[in-house]
């Protein structure tokens, strides 16, 4: 004998029919949509499904608002908050950079370092919008750059010793720019990396100076000698920034 689920009925609350769409704003905001504002989400469900707005995880209400008046307008849309998906909080900023926000490369480059887990991804970013961006938000972008490449080589993820010069080049075209301690903690790992452990402290004790103490992190870091230092630094080759 087979059964059909016609509707079912929350401690206290009214019958509600059991549908395709009914499931599906479950899977978009979770459970407790049944009990709470369900012809609102059934409604903001069909809006994203018309919109083309592909959302994998649970959102709430207000995101899901967000996501509605983002693609309906994205000039005017108010900047998302971090419970905004990645992606889309990547596409907004994309907008807003390609109209002449500059500030917004290096909260994309961040994204996908941070929320996506894509280092590379986000040194690619960097590697494609630095000389495209103004020298007032170019520090912010090259600091995420440093980052991510610290990511990959003590993430193991590559043997590309040109990582870690090409980092150090990031820190000095930023300090040129801006004397930064932010730019100095993430070169401090650098330095660390290529056991030049003098620079590194010479980069804590400057970024403690502008007020910003370094996170140190130094078990976790990976020597360059580690990898049989080959095309690496002999100890008389220092790479010295303009401090």
């Amino acid at each position: 004998m087979h059964y059909q689920l016609l509707a079912y009925q929350l401690p206290a609350g009214p019958w509600i029919e059991n549908s395709p769409t009914l499931w599906d704003a479950m899977r978009i905001f979770g459970p407790e949509v049944a009990a709470v504002n369900l012809q609102k989400a059934l409604r903001l469900q069909a809006k994203l499904q018309s919109l083309g707005v592909q959302v994998q995880g649970i959102i709430d209400l207000e995101t899901a608002k967000w996501l509605v008046a983002f693609k309906e307008s994205p000039a005017d849309a108010p900047e998302p908050d971090s419970r905004v998906p990645p992606e889309y909080r990547i596409e907004y900023h994309m907008h807003r950079l390609e109209q002449g926000n500059c500030g917004s490369a290096a909260i994309i480059a961040r994204t996908k370092r941070k929320d996506l887990k894509d280092p590379f991804g986000a040194l690619s970013f960097v590697r494609t919008w630095k000389d495209r961006i103004g020298e007032t938000c170019r520090p912010a972008l090259l600091n995420v750059g440093i980052g991510a490449i610290s990511d990959i080589w003590n993430g193991y993820h590559s043997d590309d010793k040109g990582l870690l010069q090409e980092a150090l080049e990031f820190g000095k075209e930023a300090l040129r720019i801006e004397k930064n301690p932010y730019t100095y903690c993430a070169l401090q790992s650098i330095y660390r990396a290529l056991d030049q452990d003098e620079e590194a402290d010479r980069c804590i004790q400057l970024a403690e100076a502008r007020g910003k103490p370094c996170q140190q992190n130094r078990h976790g870091i990976r020597r360059i000698y580690d990898t049989g230092n080959q095309g690496g630094h002999s100890p008389d080759e220092r790479d010295e920034l303009p401090f």
